[in-house]
């Protein structure tokens, strides 16, 4: 039982560090194709796309409520809608 608990521990051990390996390399993907202000890459086996952060409007409507208050432009708060990002796609063979 101890031995399948270290064999397991160990596993888990080299899953969570290839997961940070592979979170870095991604974070240098993204940062190198903004550097370079390509927004697509594209190879034999996959396709990778940057997506830049955005920020979208809301309205906030309790607030609203609350004052009652007839001016649309003072309730309005920027949100981040989406972080950049990229995104990989492997070709299927």
């Amino acid at each position: 039982m101890e031995k399948l608990l270290r064999e397991l521990e160990a596993k888990e051990k080299l899953v969570k560090e290839v997961t940070e390996d592979i979170a870095r390399i991604k974070e240098d993907l993204m940062q190198e194709m903004k550097k370079e202000g390509i927004d697509k890459y594209l190879t034999k086996g996959a396709s990778i796309s940057y997506i830049p952060s955005s920020v979208s409007y809301v309205f906030n409507s309790r607030q609203f409520r609350k004052e009652n208050s007839q001016l649309y432009e003072s309730y309005l708060n920027q949100e981040r809608v989406t972080n950049e990002q990229i995104r990989i796609s492997r070709s299927k063979s």
